[in-house]
């Protein structure tokens, strides 16, 4: 009797630990990235602040992350820093919002207004298990 008692906790263990150590199965993996302009190869460091977004072409996921000053960013999807889901991903770029009125703080863009809708980006990437950085090359604003 006392086995099957054993079984049972085993099993209920198992059920609980396996999914927290295997990230939920939501298929992610830790993704950090650089946002360069394609021009110069330059850092883009004017985006400071702004919310580079990932959206999955097979579901509804949504990655984020907010870009440091030196042009890099850490992806989070359903936790702080946790990565982004495994697949193809349409990349947009945002301006910071401005709590006081909750609306976007666009000045000039110093990138191509494109980038600002998954509609119109031509920014996509493929993320793979085996992928640690992804560098993001951008075009400069029209004149």
């Amino acid at each position: 009797m006392k086995s099957l008692a054993n079984r049972i906790v085993l099993f209920l263990v198992t059920l609980v630990a396996v999914p927290f150590f295997t990230g939920c199965g939501r298929d992610v993996t830790p993704m950090k990235g650089k946002i360069v302009f394609r021009d110069t190869q330059a850092a883009a460091t004017e985006l400071a602040g702004y919310t580079v977004s990932f959206q999955s072409v097979t579901d509804d996921t949504m990655g984020t992350a907010t870009i440091d000053s030196d042009g890099t960013f850490v992806v989070s999807t359903y936790g702080d820093l946790d990565g982004l889901k495994i697949g193809m991903h349409r990349i947009t770029l945002n301006p910071p919002i401005d709590n006081a009125n909750g609306e976007m703080l666009e000045e000039n863009p110093v990138y191509d207004v494109k980038y600002n809708s998954f509609r119109y980006t031509d920014l996509e990437v493929q993320v793979t298990a085996e992928m640690e950085e992804v560098v993001l090359q951008i075009d400069r604003a029209k004149e």
